[in-house]
């Protein structure tokens, strides 16, 4: 089914340019689209399987059906020129759905999560496709319950914990950032972190605590990229993150400084204060490995590399305040 959406721009809905809203008119290429093929709205309202159009380039809503519109917890009307990422639980799912769908023209069973209006979370598969007209490009998206016969393909996506991608999750989109960035000769930078000091607090305190560790600490990491790039559990204390479309090595190292600040900082549990720091590792596409599985090594041995100078003796944030106080002379 072929989508006539016009190019527009930045153009959001409630914009005009002296013809009216921008979004409105797109909305209504749409539905002249379908009508050409005998496809009403009466009828894609009938389907209880959520059905929206997204314009690919800000994944601004020009369609949905009701069953869409029960899904996000909003009316059909709010639902047109509404940024649709917005509704994803994990902050990166958008951009890889819209990786698949400009690279591959289409998108099959893409594990997600959607938060409603209310903030109720619900694990989705998202499918669908794309086509271009007139320079721009919309994609029709079909968003399902996922049921239980989908939860071994998202365990295999996904770490149970910190809900990051998982080391296979990873491998995955960093080949694709490889492919992507092969043709253009541009700069793909993996991050390899290890936390020090994690297994000490892990021993000492149990698993419960350690697991909550993690999952602040993933968090954290999270924060230190742009919604797009991947941060990934790779296993135990191991991260891993892609950052894909560099400029210059120095934006890696930038974010490498950013992780390491971050995962320094004390981390409340209870009663207790913990502090870990981390070790980074950083290797560059195409300069220290041509290939996904030997890049991600590279990082690990850049790692290893950097834990003399970056690991320090574990202690207790009570200690490292005593200890700096000491230091200072300061006995009080």
């Amino acid at each position: 089914m072929s989508l006539p959406i016009t190019a527009t721009g930045d153009k959001l809905r409630g914009e005009h340019d002296g013809h009216g809203s921008i979004c409105d008119r797109e909305g209504e290429c749409v539905r002249g689209a379908l009508s050409e093929v005998a496809v009403t709205q009466e009828l894609l309202d009938a389907v209880p399987t959520p059905v929206v159009v997204i314009r690919v380039s800000d994944w601004k809503c020009l369609y949905a059906n009701a069953a869409a519109a029960a899904l996000f917890g909003v009316a059909v009307s709010e639902l047109i020129g509404q940024d649709l990422a917005v509704f994803f639980g994990q902050a990166s799912d958008p951009v890889r759905i819209l990786e698949r769908l400009v690279v591959d023209r289409q998108v099959a069973d893409f594990e997600s999560h959607i938060i409603d209006r209310a903030e109720n979370r619900q694990r989705v598969m998202v499918s669908g496709g794309c086509a271009f007209s007139e320079g721009s490009q919309a994609g029709m998206l079909v968003i399902r319950p996922a049921y239980a016969n989908h939860a071994p393909a998202i365990a295999a996506a996904r770490d149970a914990l910190t809900g990051l991608p998982n080391r296979n999750a990873l491998m995955d989109r960093l080949q694709e950032a490889i492919r992507r960035a092969a043709p253009l000769n541009r700069i793909v930078a993996v991050l390899f972190i290890d936390l020090n000091c994690f297994k000490a607090i892990n021993d000492q305190h149990g698993h419960l605590i350690g697991d909550q560790l993690l999952a602040i600490i993933a968090s954290r990491l999270a924060g230190c990229v742009r919604h797009y790039e991947t941060v990934a559990r790779l296993g135990g204390d191991e991260f891993g993150i892609i950052l894909d479309g560099l400029r210059s090595s120095q934006e890696a190292a930038r974010v490498s400084q950013e992780v390491q600040r971050v995962a320094s900082q004390p981390v409340s549990i209870g009663n207790l204060s913990l502090r870990v720091t981390a070790s980074v590792g950083i290797a560059f596409y195409p300069i220290d490995a041509p290939s996904a599985s030997q890049l991600l090594h590279a990082a690990d041995q850049a790692m290893y590399q950097q834990k003399p100078r970056t690991a320090k003796p574990c202690e207790t944030v009570e200690e490292a305040r005593r200890n700096s106080n000491l230091d200072s002379g300061n006995l009080g």
